[in-house]
């Protein structure tokens, strides 16, 4: 449904005033997504008022929450993941001759014969809000949950749960499972603690050779670093790889890599990635005008079309300026929100797996007086930490 069109609806109805439309135009066009999302977000229509209108200009029926919350499985395995992600559908109810399945837009015929064939049946589409296929692509394919999102459903639950948190937990800590951050502490990044039932997991003679290998390799690092031929940088690379020969957990890395950069660059930035959900969000980072809010809340796919999609396919790092896409915007809101700014990125993976990136720029000097070989060493370094890391929390479980 065009924009202009669903607005002129809205306010026919009574439901929304003209300077409402107008705010919720210019968040979509900052922002993108749906009207219905961004009129949702300035809070000037509730999402039942929404699904109604929507429902019935179209012509179909409706999907609620309760809908898409319990899915069977069986019914969940009959679409694969990648085709339910690209087409934005959830099946949700199967019945003899058809399956029912939540859509952004029914009525696109060639969307729905593409769904019919993937799962082998007749379907029957119903409207689903950007917010709820968001939420259950999450919940049943392990789809991201941007930011923007997070917040809606965060307003949906406000407050403490009145039962004692949970932590979350990766059931078997052999990658990299990231936690979240403290409220009172936006520089002291942490990992979630492993599970309270601890299974018996043994590690493998390839896995102990490769944890006394970075052991070393990390004490050489160090030592190579200490040269003061090996490199005039600012950056004080020995110090650096004396910290993480010294660390035991992922915090400590994080903070030896704010540490160092920090002395370099004006403005240091760490991103984790989610071994489980393949998904990035921010860390915690160091320097002016950092959004800490905003950075702690980030995360985007791994899937979506980022810098961080193509340190995860192999690009040995990113230098210059990043491209002007709305998923682009939403990351530069970490810093100061400007995309004119070279920045590089550099990749930290684990066995060709990416399990964190760093952010920095030299301000408005650009990035010509950077030591791209010596940012690489520091890259190989933390890499080393990070699978000694998580060896050693293996090694814990035995």
């Amino acid at each position: 449904m065009p924009k202009t069109e669903l607005g002129a609806l809205l306010i026919s109805r009574g439901l929304i005033s003209r300077p409402q439309l107008d705010r919720a135009l210019e968040r979509q066009r900052e922002f993108g997504g749906r009207l219905g999302t961004c009129l949702m977000e300035i809070g000037a229509l509730g999402e039942d008022v929404l699904l109604s209108v929507l429902s019935g200009q179209l012509g179909v029926p409706h999907a609620t929450r309760s809908d898409l919350a319990s899915v069977p499985p069986e019914l969940l395995a009959l679409l694969p993941a990648s085709t339910a992600l690209n087409c934005s559908a959830v099946p949700f109810r199967l019945s003899a001759d058809r399956v029912d399945i939540a859509l952004l837009d029914p009525g696109d015929l060639a969307l729905e014969d593409e769904l019919s064939f993937s799962l082998g049946r007749r379907i029957h589409p119903h409207l689903a809000t950007e917010l709820r296929i968001v939420e259950a692509l999450h919940r049943h394919y392990g789809g991201a949950i941007p930011l923007r999102f997070r917040h809606l459903l965060d307003h949906e639950h406000p407050g403490p749960k009145a039962t004692a948190p949970q932590a979350k937990v990766s059931p078997v800590p052999q990658r990299l499972r990231p936690g979240s951050e403290d409220e009172g502490s936006s520089h002291q990044p942490h990992f979630a603690p492993p599970p309270a039932e601890r299974r018996s997991i043994a590690l493998t003679q390839e896995e102990r050779d490769a944890l006394a290998a970075s052991r070393g390799s990390m004490r050489v690092a160090a030592s190579v670093a200490h040269d003061p031929e090996a490199s005039a940088s600012k950056l004080d690379s020995g110090q650096f790889g004396q910290m993480l020969s010294e660390a035991e957990t992922a915090s400590q890395i994080g903070a030896a890599l704010l540490d160092s950069l920090s002395k370099r660059f004006p403005r240091v930035l760490l991103y984790r990635v989610s071994s489980g959900r393949d998904e990035v969000s921010g860390w915690t980072g160091r320097g002016d005008h950092i959004d800490a809010e905003w950075l702690r809340h980030y995360s985007v796919g791994l899937h979506q079309a980022t810098v961080f999609r193509e340190l995860a396919g192999g690009v040995p790092f990113f230098a210059g300026h990043l491209e002007a896409t709305p998923a682009h915007v939403a990351l530069a809101r970490c810093w100061d929100g400007s995309l004119e700014r070279e920045c590089l990125f550099l990749p930290v993976k684990v066995r060709g797996r990416l399990v964190c990136a760093v952010y920095v720029d030299q301000g408005g000097a650009g990035l010509s007086s950077t030591d791209l070989d010596l940012l690489k060493r520091v890259g190989k370094m933390a890499s080393l930490a990070f699978e000694r890391c998580i060896l050693r929390r293996k090694l814990q479980t035995t």
